[in-house]
């Protein structure tokens, strides 16, 4: 496998974990949100969670894969930094401690 591949593959990751965290918050205060997630309803919206997390990481990974820029070392690196912060941010952003009062400050605004 290439580098161009991997770090293509790392960038299409972290980005899927950010649309999980945001659609995990949005679901949350939007009942629209939450209705659209929630086609089956054994599991509720949390397989269209799953399912819309997994689409953004094929859809950002077939996009960002050919691009010439991800060849440079400067995405390199970018790549890396943006998949180790979007783990963190993503272990906050599911985490109910965090996450609910920023639901709870969506929902009263």
């Amino acid at each position: 496998m290439s580098l161009q591949t991997i770090h293509a593959t790392l960038f299409a990751a972290a980005t899927s974990l950010n649309a999980f965290w945001i659609l995990n918050i949005m679901k949350e205060a939007s009942p629209a949100v939450k209705a659209f997630l929630g086609f089956y309803p054994v599991t509720g919206p949390l397989l269209g969670l799953y399912i819309a997390s997994i689409l953004v990481f094929l859809v950002s990974l077939v996009l960002i894969r050919n691009v010439p820029v991800t060849q440079t070392g400067a995405f390199m690196k970018f790549a890396g930094w943006y998949f180790m912060l979007s783990v963190i941010v993503f272990f906050f952003g599911v985490f109910p401690p965090v996450y609910v009062p920023i639901v709870e400050w969506m929902v009263s605004s």
